[in-house]
């Protein structure tokens, strides 16, 4: 097993070679999905509320511009201004951690817009990389629990602690 995703982790780390995304190509960490960080969430988008990993409570959507293998989208949002603070989106089910890091490598091509992903975590358990643009970030995470899953979160850290500061916490 463990060869197997090392096998995948050497796939992780050739794909992230520096050089794969030139300086003068990055953006700004908006959002996606047809959402963007620090904007009022539109309320004709949410399917219902929802209580993520961290007691954190989300805005269940149907994006604007899905992207394939994902199937479940959540909008962190303030509690009274309304502003999205984050965003998830979760993939299908993965038979295997190989799988899902597989495809995680084709995910994080199309991030790098945003910069160069820097590998944050990679054993048996879980993979993920991430590209922090300081008050902005990006993580792209393979993590096996009960289901292998792949999942991509937007934060923004100033909203994110506007909305604790607005939950009064």
């Amino acid at each position: 097993m463990m060869r197997r995703l090392a096998g995948c982790v050497l796939l992780l780390l050739a794909a992230s070679a520096p050089g794969t995304v030139p300086a003068a190509a990055q953006e700004a960490i908006y959002g996606d999905f047809g959402i963007a960080l620090g904007q009022p969430f539109d309320q004709r988008m949410a399917q219902g509320t929802v209580m993520l990993a961290g007691n954190v409570e989300a805005q269940r959507f149907q994006p604007s511009y899905p992207l394939y293998l994902f199937r479940d989208y959540y909008a962190v949002v303030t509690p009274r201004s309304r502003l999205v603070a984050g965003i998830v989106a979760r993939s299908v089910d993965f038979s295997s951690m190989p799988e899902c890091v597989t495809h995680l490598n084709a995910v994080q091509g199309f991030l790098g817009r945003y910069g160069l992903p820097q590998v944050a975590a990679q054993n048996d358990r879980e993979v993920m990389v991430q590209i922090d643009q300081g008050n902005r970030a990006v993580y792209l995470r393979c993590n096996r629990a009960d289901h292998i899953r792949m999942e991509l979160n937007y934060a923004d850290y100033p909203m994110l602690q506007l909305r604790a500061q607005e939950a009064g916490k």
